[in-house]
Parts: C-alpha cells; structure tokens; sequence
C-alpha cells in the first residue's frame, strides 16, 4: 500500500525500505517536460506574417532620398527573413533583417531586429540610416511564431 511520505511531492517506493523515496519517476517526469518545452521553443521561430507591407516599406525608407545619395527598390518578406534592396552609386546594396533572437555574428541590432549586409557596399551614413529607421518604427511591427499558421509566402512592401 502506498503511504503519503512526510516530504512533500516524493512518495515511498512500494518494495522501499523505510527512509528511502522514489525519486526517480519524479525526476524523469521533469526531463520529459524539459525536453518538450525546448522542442517547442526550437519549432517556434518568428517569421514575418502579411499585411505589414505599408510598415515596411516606411522602415525602409520608401520615397524619400537616403544617404548615399541612396533609393530603397524593393522589399521581399519571407517566413523569417527580410531582404531590403537599395540602388546606390556604388550598384545594388541588399540588407536582410530578421528577429533579434535569430542574430549573426556582426549584425547591428535594433530592439527587435538584427540587421546585416547581404550584398553591395553601402555608404557607412545609409546603415546609419537604416538602422535608425527601423528603430524608430519597429514598435509597430509584429513577428509571429512559425507555428501560428504565419503564411511563408513571399510578400513585397510598397515601394
């Protein structure tokens, strides 16, 4: 018969010895639960969900003439990833951005994005720029997790 132990959340082992608890069970049970919480955690990345088009396209800088002298050109949103393109005097400059949890080494960082250099050679003053757009309007963009049914499909802010 299985008596309540005197310590809480451990019960005696039926074959116990008096003195002796069965914590084994206990402690598996955290594991698993463990385990399974990280397994969510993992699967729940934060991609980027439509309609946000009009916010992102102001993040970058849409219509007006940036550092450079630079022109934002185009904007494509992909699950996780953002890729911002800019026509500048020295070619085409591409940014990606993604949430600040999924980070690279080197990325400049914003409240809730990481920001690094895809491609081209931007003028030092268009990062600033960029970085400071994003910044100032980031409070109004939503990430959502994987799991939420976010639609992976391309999306293009206005440009």
């Amino acid at each position: 018969m299985l008596q309540h132990s005197r310590r809480a959340g451990v019960l005696p082992r039926r074959d116990a010895q008096p003195g002796q608890r069965c914590t084994g069970p206990v402690i598996a049970l955290t594991l698993a639960l463990c385990m399974l919480l990280a397994r969510s955690a993992v699967g729940a990345e934060p991609v980027v969900p439509p309609g946000q088009d009009a916010l992102m396209a102001a993040m970058f800088g849409a219509g007006i003439v940036l550092p450079g002298p630079c022109a934002f050109v185009d904007g494509v949103a992909n699950g996780p990833v953002i890729r911002a393109t800019y026509q500048c005097p020295t070619g085409p400059v591409v940014f990606g951005l993604t949430h600040v949890s999924a980070a690279s080494d080197g990325a400049i960082q914003t409240a809730r994005f990481a920001i690094t250099l895809a491609a081209g050679s931007p003028p030092g003053e268009l990062v600033d720029a960029l970085v400071w757009l994003v910044g100032s309007r980031e409070s109004a963009f939503q990430w959502v997790a994987n799991d939420d049914g976010a639609d992976r499909g391309a999306e293009q802010p206005e440009s």
